[in-house]
């Protein structure tokens, strides 16, 4: 690095020239050092603006999978420099990446030619690798290869082998992963970590199928041992792990689960995972997994531990509501209300999918469905009558834009609704305000639970009514307003025939009891 020895020049008169470098392991890199070239004695080439991507995976032509700036500056023009000196770039946040590459943006010579002598990366702190990364999966139950029931290719083959599991992926658009096959909601595949490995933690990301959002894995297990037969079968297995993944419909990168002693996870010296899905994310038989990171140290902070009492409002109709977004139908558009009950957590997009409720913007003039005063509402059906328990609100950001979201809302109850789907004798169950959800991925729920009801009744019928919105657009009352998903829980409240019927029975055996003892 001292002089222009050894050094590197990008093609003639070419700017956004790159290369790649791999670390070798993932480093929390908290400083970086570049040294620019001069071209010898020439003093014709050099790069002034620059900016440096970071990554944890590469694909199959060593391009970076979800690169993320890390840096970004100008260089000094080192021209006449015997010994050339660096710039040092600390980085106030580390940033942990095994994958950097270095583009030259603009050149410090009026021909445009790009080059630098040397960079050097330093870390404060050595990032244990993910000892699943490139490991084989050496057995499993089979891949999607068509849509026949039941049919597919080996665990290995087809166009979503179980082999994807372990390539570093960290979305479904760019990166592979595996599928079950079709209709089989009971699929497993093994991977070998090749050497015993104390797993500490275990971080899984949860497939959607691309812009389709059609397949996924719900609950699973794991299942380990340090020896397998002769046929890849693993001996004496001890399960690790048994929980559920997020819904990440629409989202890329893609959520991650993560799993470690405080939300379930047995650590154990192992050589083998047995992964087995036992239930799929969209209810149609239709299973899969992205990817699998096994750590020997806790790195990242837990998933919290799914509940395990019933989302009621999950994949529940919404049979009315105000228009949404662009003055479409509630049902209708890019954003409709039905997407409140989906099961994301997260404000996803994906081909004409959306993941979210906005309603839509202020429109005061005729053409509007509402018009200027109307209700920004939805009406959400959960089939039965319920003893609600809890409702927890998700609000939305609008991904990336950060515009929109419900401010202060009202919930109305009934058990009952006309011809027109307007509920009949409601009741105001739940009011309050849902902060800004800015940013996040996932969305922290706000909680709210019986001791803040305002009338603690059963229902089946929900009206969502958003009273104010965080909106850039205006502040008109219906201008930016918008949900993510809602959940509800409860328990089932008896029809009155089998309630009455319970009374006879109980009834008629007090009777005929009182009579044997006379």
């Amino acid at each position: 690095r001292s002089s222009d020895f050894s050094w590197w020049l990008g093609r003639e008169g070419t700017l956004n020239e790159y290369f790649t470098l791999d670390l070798g392991e993932s480093f929390d890199i908290d400083r970086i050092e570049l040294f620019n070239t001069h071209n010898r004695q020439f003093n014709d080439r050099g790069t002034d603006e620059f900016v440096i991507f970071g990554s944890d995976a590469v694909d199959g032509s060593n391009q970076l999978i979800s690169p993320t700036p890390i840096l970004a500056g100008n260089l000094t023009n080192t021209a006449g420099m015997e010994t050339i000196v660096g710039d040092s770039f600390g980085l106030a946040v580390p940033v942990t990446a095994r994958y950097l590459q270095f583009m030259a943006l603009t050149a410090n010579n009026a021909g445009n030619n790009v080059g630098l002598n040397e960079i050097e990366v330093y870390s404060s702190t050595f990032v244990p690798p993910n000892r699943a990364l490139n490991k084989p999966v050496i057995d499993g139950s089979g891949s999607w290869d068509g849509g026949a029931v039941g049919v597919g290719a080996p665990f290995d083959g087809g166009t979503f082998p179980a082999t994807s599991v372990t390539d570093g992926s960290l979305n479904d658009v760019t990166g592979g992963y595996w599928l079950g096959r079709e209709g089989v909601e009971n699929e497993h595949f093994t991977i070998d970590l090749q050497e015993t490995t104390n797993i500490q933690e275990i971080l899984l990301r949860n497939t959607h199928n691309s812009t389709s959002n059609d397949r996924g894995t719900s609950h699973f297990r794991i299942l380990a041992s340090d020896s397998v037969d002769a046929s890849n079968q693993l001996i004496a297995p001890v399960e690790i792990l048994n929980s559920t993944l997020y819904n990440t419909s629409g989202t890329s990168p893609l959520l991650s689960n993560v799993f470690t002693t405080d939300n379930g996870l047995t650590t154990v010296d192992a050589r083998y995972l047995r992964f087995e899905t036992l239930g799929g994310t969209y209810f149609n038989g239709n299973v899969g997994l992205n990817e699998i990171e096994v750590f020997e140290e806790v790195l990242h902070a837990p998933t919290p531990a799914p509940r395990l009492d019933e989302n009621v409002a999950l994949n529940k109709p919404i049979i009315d509501g105000s228009s949404s977004w662009n003055q479409q139908a509630y049902d209708g558009g890019e954003f409709p209300a039905s997407s409140v009950t989906y099961g994301s957590v997260a404000d996803g997009f994906s081909g004409q999918r959306s993941f979210l409720w906005l309603a839509s913007e202020f429109c005061p003039g005729p053409a509007c469905i509402d018009g200027p005063d109307a209700e920004v509402y939805f009406t959400l059906d959960l089939g039965e009558v319920y003893d609600i328990s809890e409702i927890d609100l998700l609000n939305t950001h609008n991904r990336e834009f950060n515009d929109r979201g419900t401010g202060e809302f009202v919930i109305f109850g009934s058990e009952s609704v006309d011809e027109n789907g307007q509920l009949v004798d409601p009741f105001v169950l739940v009011a309050g305000e849902l902060p800004r959800s800015d940013g996040q991925v996932p969305i922290t729920p706000e909680v709210f639970m019986e001791g803040v009801f305002i009338n603690d009744q059963p229902a089946r019928y929900l009206k969502f009514q958003a009273l104010t919105a965080y909106a850039t657009l205006d502040t008109a009352i219906n201008g930016g307003a918008g949900l993510n998903e809602i959940q509800v829980y409860g328990t089932l409240v008896p029809e009155p025939t089998v309630a009455i019927w319970g009374w006879f029975l109980l009834a008629a055996a007090g009777i005929y009891t009182r009579r044997r003892l006379r």
